[in-house]
């Protein structure tokens, strides 16, 4: 699905991401963690055809990436909705960029909506959420589209420890509903454990190992002696790159 192939980009001297080469197979998901300024965002920017690379390519479906592509949904970090905008009209955006008929944009918004039980508040502003209700919104205006690839860059940074694992339990059960392949950043170790079938770990703009993860996307993963120690095999993994 995402082949990424000798991708260089620097700013000056200095190289943010240096010779990474990855492949993610389709309808799987890929955690990319490391510590900040690492080059896990130009990575993950990379994908999603926002940076012009210095060298390398990214292909998605066998199909060179040349730009922004319209199956492809972005979740960023402060979810990024329009405060003048509704609830409704947030999720529908995506939508009329990509020049959908009214019916059909109502259809799919709505069913949207209700499946992430966002229905009563979809004539509301984003002000008026809180922190989680706002990032559900965001994923529901990238699922609207109906994505093939989903990237997501730390989607759960700003939320307390609570709100934050009812949101990796909701994602995880839109993929059940929404086959497709997701590559996000965290800095969480559990919440990368929790969602990915592999977990890239990177360290001064290189890929320095990728680990293979059977405990990904199983909702209860937490009860499981096996996920901590996975977590612990990622720490280690990490050393001092945390």
């Amino acid at each position: 699905m995402v082949s990424c192939t000798d991708l260089s980009l620097r700013y000056d001297e200095f190289f943010a991401i240096k010779n990474i080469n990855i492949s993610i197979k389709k309808n799987t998901t890929c955690a990319i963690i490391g510590k900040s300024g690492c080059g896990k965002t130009t990575l993950l920017h990379s994908i999603a055809g926002l940076k012009k690379l210095d060298s390398g390519i990214v292909r998605i479906n066998n199909e060179l990436l040349t730009g922004i592509r319209k199956s492809t949904g972005f979740i960023l970090q402060n979810d990024s909705l329009f405060p003048w905008k509704t609830i409704y009209d947030n999720v529908a955006l995506g939508l009329i960029v990509r020049n959908k008929n009214k019916c059909e944009i109502e259809e799919l918004v709505i069913d949207i909506l209700k499946e992430l039980e966002l229905l009563d508040h979809k004539d509301k502003y984003p002000n008026q959420l809180s922190g989680g209700q706002r990032q559900k919104v965001a994923i529901a205006r990238s699922i609207a589209i109906k994505p093939d690839l989903l990237l997501m860059d730390e989607p759960t940074a700003s939320l307390d420890e609570i709100t934050k694992e009812s949101f990796q339990k909701l994602l995880l059960n839109l993929l059940k509903q929404h086959p497709m392949t997701v590559v996000f950043v965290t800095h969480d170790i559990e919440e990368a454990v929790y969602l990915a079938d592999s977990i890239i770990i990177m360290e001064d703009g290189k890929i320095k190992t990728t680990i293979d993860n059977s405990l990904g996307l199983e909702e209860k993963s937490r009860d499981n002696l096996e996920f901590y120690k996975m977590c612990l095999n990622v720490r280690a993994s990490l050393g001092e790159s945390l």
